[in-house]
């Protein structure tokens, strides 16, 4: 493995900050959050999927269930739990 760059998936627009992400464990989908929303992707693609309204405009933790039928975000504070069937 030579640490090589393969690929860069997606420029952020504006001002528009990456927070966090996570990867769908069939490697397939990733979700990225920005401060006011989260995006799905396609990885295959590099197409979004959806938008999600994020919690608060403060980072999001994202994780996808295991079998990845669904899709969980908070925001820092963790006041505020979502989940999202896919």
């Amino acid at each position: 493995r030579s640490g090589t760059l393969t690929r860069t998936l997606l420029q952020t627009p504006g001002t528009a900050q990456i927070l966090s992400i996570a990867v769908h464990p069939d490697g397939q989908r990733i979700a990225i959050g920005f401060s006011n929303y989260i995006q799905l992707r396609d990885l295959r693609t590099n197409r979004p999927l959806h938008n999600l309204a994020a919690n608060a405009s403060v980072s999001q933790l994202l994780n996808f269930s295991p079998d990845g039928r669904h899709f969980v975000n908070t925001d820092w504070l963790g006041d505020r739990l979502r989940v999202w069937r896919l």
